[in-house]
């Protein structure tokens, strides 16, 4: 249970550094804010490119971890094409921000994702802890 908490952790921060980044960029578009943003980007994008490979990897049967890998690389391939030209259109039409705040807010979501799907394997860790602590009061 340990790895997966801390594969959790380092998924959930590499978010939250992105959705502040994204934040603080949409809010102060200056060369300072570049200046700022740009190490809670690298260590934000360096988590979300390792993290959910070992997420994934960890909680994926073992027969299905390379279609699952297959599907995380090949959604990681279509939204490095057309994240940049959706941005462009929506900084077009919706100002520099918007992509930012797009971005934040698609953080924010998968955070939400991440803590709902955790209560479910949470608790199905919990269970399978309950049933071996009652096989091995039977066994004695």
């Amino acid at each position: 249970m340990s790895c997966h908490v801390r594969d959790r952790t380092l998924l959930m921060l590499g978010f939250v550094l992105m959705a502040l980044g994204s934040a603080v960029l949409a809010l102060y578009p200056t060369s300072s804010g570049i200046i700022y943003t740009t190490p809670i980007f690298s260590l934000a994008l360096s988590l979300l490119r390792s993290s959910p490979a070992a997420y994934l990897s960890k909680h994926s049967p073992p027969e299905m971890q390379g279609e699952a890998m297959g599907h995380l690389n090949a959604g990681s391939s279509l939204c490095r094409v057309v994240a940049p030209v959706l941005s462009g259109i929506l900084a077009d039409h919706q100002g520099h921000a918007a992509p930012f705040w797009v971005c934040a807010g698609l953080c924010m979501a998968g955070i939400l994702c991440l803590l709902v799907y955790s209560r479910f394997e949470d608790a199905e860790i919990a269970e399978e802890m309950k049933a071996e602590s009652q096989d091995s009061k039977k066994d004695k």
